[in-house]
């Protein structure tokens, strides 16, 4: 069955930064992407593609310089 989503959080008060969007088609075939703000400042972003055949196949990346405290 066909579908298609998408939602994000961004609340600087709290330091929550995350969004996720799915898209599926009538054979099977889903594709998507999340993202998330990690505690070390960074953003971590997955890419992904799933189907019956070649199953979960994601693509992580991250952005921006880790930051620790002194």
């Amino acid at each position: 069955m066909p579908y298609s989503f998408a939602w994000a959080v961004k609340d600087d008060y709290t330091y929550n930064d995350y969004a996720h969007q799915e898209t599926a088609d009538d054979k099977g075939y889903v594709s998507g992407s999340y993202r998330t703000l990690l505690p070390d400042g960074r953003t971590q972003t997955v890419t992904y593609k799933a189907d019956d055949y070649t199953g979960y196949v994601a693509d992580v990346k991250y952005d921006g310089e880790a930051k620790y405290p002194e």
